[in-house]
């Protein structure tokens, strides 16, 4: 971090010196450290898709439960079909299941890998299921995933609500610097 900044400001005199502009001295290490900030993606779209793939997965797991199954065993079994974006969590579960960990605790270590609040969710329900050993599992587990749907829907379109301005903002960021940039060696 320390050696980040005074590169940084080796920039801004390098850009002052060669430029004649002093301004650069301040304005070149902004630059480098805002543009990237700015003209980055808000890394939503692997939140989504890490919620897309948890609902693919508990579907599936909700279909190896109805063909009678013992949970750790379907928790096991999904391991093949585990969407890529919550594999290494799942395979994490299965290694855990199959070292004997406690179901309980394997499913708490599950849900502290995803780190997402529907992964708690979803961990709190297989938990309750494991505690339980009842019927109907499968019927809450789907019932969890048509609402894990419906985040993804509701979140995607409020991705591409937040698009159009990021993107304006985005042009009118690359206008600015380079006229800047012009302004500066002129």
């Amino acid at each position: 971090s320390t050696n980040t900044v005074i590169v940084l400001l080796g920039v801004g005199v390098l850009v002052a010196v060669t430029s004649g502009w002093l301004l650069g001295v301040v304005v070149g290490p902004l630059a480098a450290v805002g543009l990237p900030v700015l003209l980055s993606s808000s890394g939503e779209d692997a939140k989504i898709a890490q919620l897309e793939a948890m609902e693919e997965w508990i579907r599936g797991l909700a279909g190896v439960l109805t063909s009678g199954v013992g949970l750790e065993q379907a928790l096991i079994a999904t391991l093949r079909s585990a969407p890529e974006p919550i594999k290494p969590e799942v395979n994490r579960l299965a290694s855990r299941l199959r070292a004997r960990w406690s179901t309980e605790t394997a499913l708490r270590a599950f849900a502290d890998d995803l780190d997402d609040p529907t992964g708690d969710l979803i961990a709190a329900n297989l938990i309750l299921g494991a505690r339980r050993r009842g019927p109907g599992l499968a019927t809450v587990l789907d019932a969890l995933a048509e609402s894990v749907a419906s985040d993804v829907r509701s979140r995607r379109q409020v991705e591409a609500d937040r698009a159009k301005p990021r993107a304006t903002a985005r042009w009118v960021t690359i206008i600015t610097v380079a006229v800047l940039g012009v302004l500066a060696f002129t």
